[in-house]
């Protein structure tokens, strides 16, 4: 940071040694060449990258300097009959370059703040990636620590409880029904804990890919909610960023989850679909529609689907009709489908 300033300020006075020199220069020419050819636009060009390469300040007096050579210059060869009609010239001159220092000033100053604000987007996208990437990456670790720890260790006492059961079967069948009471719970809360696993982080997304999981979350909609749901992919779909993927499940499960909690549907249909131009995610129910604010975005759900398909470079259409129930269409150009998410921005995450 320290060496950034030192050239800047190198710099600076380099340009401002070299507006000095051209303008001695420019009030020679001035002087030689009389009131017959002006150099007016010259003493502009002059303060204007003055303006933009040095500060308004320093703009400004060059300004007012070019308006005092300029009317030195032209003393002997004007043609204006009396002094006060010189006098206002030289005062509209030193008002065009002033005009000038001020306009190239704000012109710097406007570019600036953009560069700034892009800047500052650029890097709230590179937060809003690495937040991403590192909540993704957390519940991978809970989801495999659910299916490989506790799932593991439910499994190890249901297998003991059997083992009592069976030595108790014949000695005590009431403790017996009563061990395969408890066996019976721990392998419900066994199934119970490994759908929450794969809710969590789908383990088989980095084995199968993203039509495998979403076919999963088809059949556990069947199985677990007894309602009608399907996952169509005509043909086979591939995204080699998992980040992608991941993002795309995310948006699809937030969709179910919308359709269960506002819908009341009675099927849910996930397809999966791509050509030339993009990859195309949909996920339509016949359930009852959205509220007007909902589907306008001011939901939660749909906020964070949106927010997901920001960061991927997607679009997220929804549309809501009380009588043909939601879709929601996150659509993906096809040139995005296997660039990692931070070089579609931009930037690192």
């Amino acid at each position: 940071m320290a060496l950034d300033h030192y050239l800047n300020r190198q710099s600076t006075g380099l340009v401002m040694a070299v507006a000095v020199v051209l303008l001695v220069l420019l009030g020679m020419l001035d002087y030689v060449t009389g009131w017959e050819l002006s150099v007016s636009l010259l003493y502009a060009l002059i303060i204007f990258l003055l303006a933009w390469r040095a500060s308004r300040n320093t703009a400004l007096a060059f300004a007012a300097v070019s308006g005092l050579i300029w009317f030195l210059a032209n003393l002997r060869v004007h043609p204006y009959s009396t002094n006060l009609g010189y006098a206002w010239a030289a005062f509209t001159r030193l008002a065009y370059f002033l005009f000038v220092a001020i306009g190239g000033a704000s012109l710097k100053a406007y570019r600036e703040s953009n560069r700034a604000r892009i800047e500052a987007l650029e890097h709230a996208r590179a937060l809003e990636h690495e937040i991403a990437r590192v909540s993704e990456s957390e519940q991978r670790r809970i989801g495999q620590d659910l299916h490989d720890g506790i799932c593991q260790s439910l499994a190890a006492i249901q297998f003991a409880v059997s083992s009592m059961r069976d030595d108790l079967k014949n000695q005590n069948p009431a403790d017996a029904e009563t061990l395969q009471e408890i066996a019976t719970m721990v392998k419900d809360t066994i199934s119970e804990t490994r759908n929450l696993a794969r809710r969590i982080f789908p383990v088989q997304m980095e084995e199968a890919g993203l039509a495998a999981v979403l076919d999963e979350l088809a059949s556990s909609l069947r199985r677990h909610h007894r309602i009608e749901a399907a996952f169509e992919m005509h043909d086979e779909v591939k995204i080699s960023d998992p980040e992608v993927a991941m993002h795309l499940y995310r948006i699809a499960q937030e969709a179910v989850n919308n359709a269960l909690k506002h819908g009341n549907p009675r099927k849910i249909v996930i397809s999966l679909h791509e050509d030339d131009a993009a990859l195309e995610l949909t996920i339509s129910d016949n359930g009852g529609g959205l509220r007007a604010s909902s589907a306008s975005g001011d939901g939660m759900g749909l906020k964070t689907m949106r927010h997901r398909a920001n960061l991927i470079g997607a679009s997220l259409e929804i549309r809501s009709n009380a009588s043909a129930g939601v879709s929601v269409i996150c659509s993906l150009p096809k040139k995005d489908v296997g660039s990692p998410a931070s070089s579609r921005n931009g930037t690192q995450a």
